[in-house]
């Protein structure tokens, strides 16, 4: 999603929204969690990545992503969050 569109549905949601600066880091989130059922918070140590906020601003630099994992361990969503996220 473009800029443009992560502020809008930040906007639209009334919810943060994360986007990826890298691929690769989006991998290796998923690489590095555990391959069961759960949600995990990731802290890379270094910036990967920007949140769009609902009243338009964004915070750069964000170091942590969020993986959650189905049932089956399969995937369901990671995305990066603040460092003050809670899960």
């Amino acid at each position: 999603m473009t800029p443009q569109q992560l502020t809008g549905r930040a906007a639209s949601k009334n919810k943060n929204q994360g986007q990826w600066l890298n691929a690769e880091d989006w991998v290796k989130a998923e690489q590095v969690t555990p391959k069961h059922p759960g949600r995990y918070l990731i802290d890379f140590k270094r910036p990967i990545d920007r949140v769009y906020h609902p009243d338009g601003t964004k915070t750069e630099e964000v170091t942590r992503a969020f993986v959650q994992r189905n049932n089956d361990g399969t995937l369901n969503s990671a995305y990066p969050v603040l460092n003050s996220f809670v899960i």
